[in-house]
């Protein structure tokens, strides 16, 4: 991986293992900008935490539709500077069933990691992301209560039967072979398009959403998150203008 000469990932590790393609938070971390004037104030920011799932939910709840069954949770109180109003997930659960597999689990300040899954690892990594954001720091030892919490949950959202074609299957974990790497991605906004089509175009009303979504975006690719390499202007602008 190059991201540590282009030192993307900031305040996380991001070299081979570490970023792209794995759960630490180098890997699964990214920025995020929201403009909406009028609506949210600018040069605001927000340590709320959120995951991709939760995009359709907040999008649709702003332009007034029924949200498609999903299990993200909007964040637009978050938006608006409601903070009080705002829901949060109870932990967030992620897969990765290429390259060795991992699995991980965030549950508050703590993060449960599991790896080498498909070399037949079960033993977790846990981290106190308060104190250790670089997940330098295994205390699974020193927290075995926690560790059995976690391994609990991600027990318990994995057998939901969610995106299954993009999971591990049985006790050994093996993938199916049909590994479809942007179906969750497909299916979440086909949904939003369309309910956004069921009326004439005529009938469609403001506020018109435009959702960029860069890949392989780092923490600090970003001229407004300390990136000492790019210039990145227009988005520091944009980011000026709204919530980061």
């Amino acid at each position: 991986s190059d991201s540590p000469w282009f030192n993307s990932g900031g305040l996380f590790n991001s070299e081979y293992g570490w970023g792209k393609c794995f759960l630490h938070e180098g890997g699964i971390r990214v920025p995020a900008i929201f403009i909406w004037p009028g609506k949210i104030a600018p040069n605001t920011e927000t340590d709320h935490i959120c995951s991709f799932q939760d995009i359709m939910p907040t999008f649709a709840e702003i332009v007034k539709r029924k949200c498609p069954p999903t299990d993200g949770i909007s964040f637009l109180p978050t938006l608006l500077g409601e903070k009080d109003k705002q829901l949060t997930h109870a932990f967030l659960y992620w897969e990765f069933p290429d390259l060795d597999g991992e699995k991980a689990i965030r549950w508050g300040k703590w993060k449960g990691l599991l790896k080498n899954i498909k070399k037949g690892n079960t033993k977790m990594l846990l981290f106190d992301l308060d104190n250790d954001i670089k997940e330098e720091h295994d205390v699974a030892a020193k927290y075995p209560d926690v560790v059995k919490k976690m391994e609990i949950m991600m027990k318990k959202i994995r057998n939901l039967g969610c995106n299954c074609l993009y999971r591990f299957y049985g006790n050994n974990n093996i993938m199916e072979k049909r590994t479809v790497r942007f179906l969750f991605c497909a299916l979440s906004f086909t949904p939003l398009v369309a309910f956004a089509q069921k009326e004439p175009r005529t009938k469609l009303t403001k506020p018109n959403i435009v959702f960029i979504l860069a890949d392989d975006l780092g923490w600090t690719d970003l001229g407004v998150m300390g990136s000492d390499y790019y210039e990145t202007p227009n988005i520091d602008r944009l980011a000026a203008e709204g919530l980061l």
